[in-house]
């Protein structure tokens, strides 16, 4: 192989995040709905109980002796109602128990639509309002960098369980290998590098091409360990899918480099060498990586391999990401925090607004 090929393989599998293994995972509602714009144009999430301010929530908290305690009290003193164990109970998981770089997911107006994204390491704030109906506005705040949004029926069907709490805030962290497939097509967690590859056929997967591909794919991916001499069985390929209708394959590998090839392998079947804008909203020319891979396959096997794969890809309606052709390429950077948007929401300011709703009687 190229050497050339082989550094710009290296290079790529470089800009793979990496995902903490330690991270947790939240489901946070957004009273049915009608916060799920504000929370994701202003960047933030946030929780009620407005009449609790985060004065009061710092001063319970710097009682070293028995912050909860306080915290309980200073809710109390607030509302003294039956809901004091439950509202305290969730201003600190909010506020303690969820940390900068964990997941959160958030749903719209009957769940029509989900955003994943990950908390930031910036403090906790108060929007500033004239009013603490909780119906107007959640006034407490976390930092949120939204990574993507996605329909409900876009989602992988074993995620869903993970969104049935009624809770205002729920840890979901038990679903978060699925969680993270939903936000990233190439990452790196825990030790194994995954590619994923979406399925968008509808009615059925020819169970022909699904095996052929899986071949074609494979195959490739062994003559390229075989040049570059990465035979031992750390660099092996495994192989998961929920191939219902629209889904996914999932490939997974120790060795990162070996899934910087599979994404090139695949990026290359169903885009050839250049990325067109309209496919994916960006333009990616010959030069580079996605060149040289489409070099190292002409050579007659490899190339009749690439043809069937192509075929494949195509009969079941397969398409890589566009973070996969970004972090390849270079064109996006590697934290996950900082992830590829091709079209983030045109309306989203660059912090939380301050919203000044007509004043309230009541306050």
């Amino acid at each position: 192989m190229d050497q050339a090929l082989l550094n710009a393989l290296q290079t790529a599998a470089d800009r793979i995040p990496e995902i903490p293994a330690e991270r947790q995972y939240w489901f946070i509602r957004t009273n049915g709905g009608d916060y799920y714009q504000d929370f994701f144009e202003s960047k933030s999430i946030g929780i009620g109980f407005n009449l609790v301010t985060l004065a009061d929530v710092n001063k319970a908290f710097a009682d070293k002796s028995d912050p909860y305690g306080q915290l309980h009290a200073a809710v109390y003193k607030r509302y003294n109602t039956d809901a004091t164990g439950k509202a305290a109970g969730l201003i600190w998981r909010f506020l303690k128990e969820i940390k900068p770089g964990d997941v959160v997911v958030m749903p719209s107006s009957s769940s029509n639509k989900l955003a994943f994204g990950e908390v930031t390491d910036g403090a906790p704030f108060e929007v500033v309002t004239l009013t603490t109906d909780d119906n107007v506005i959640f006034r407490k705040r976390r930092s949120v960098n939204w990574i993507s949004e996605k329909d409900w029926y876009d989602l992988d069907s074993n995620a869903y369980r993970a969104f049935a709490s009624p809770q205002a805030l729920t840890q979901i962290t038990a679903y978060g290998d699925y969680l993270d497939r939903e936000m990233y097509a190439l990452y790196t967690k825990g030790g194994e590098t995954h590619v994923r590859l979406d399925i968008r056929t509808v009615g059925g997967i020819d169970g022909d091409d699904y095996f052929d591909m899986g071949h074609s794919l494979l195959s490739l991916c062994r003559e390229f360990r075989r040049e570059v001499a990465l035979q031992d069985k750390g660099n092996k390929i495994e192989v998961r899918s929920n191939v219902q209708s629209p889904g996914i394959f999932e490939f997974i590998t120790h060795a990162p480099v070996v899934a910087s090839f599979l994404a090139s392998a695949l990026t290359v079947a169903i885009f050839g060498g250049h990325i067109k804008a309209e496919k994916l909203g960006i333009d990616i020319g010959t030069d580079g990586l996605l060149k040289g891979i489409s070099n190292f396959m002409m050579e007659a096997k490899k190339r009749q391999l690439l043809e069937d794969l192509r075929g494949n890809l195509k009969a079941m309606d397969a398409h890589v990401a566009a973070d996969i052709v970004l972090r390849l390429t270079g064109a996006s950077p590697s934290s996950p925090s900082a992830p590829p948007n091709i079209s983030p929401p045109s309306s989203a300011p660059a912090s939380p607004p301050v919203l000044l709703p007509p004043t309230d009687p009541a306050t």
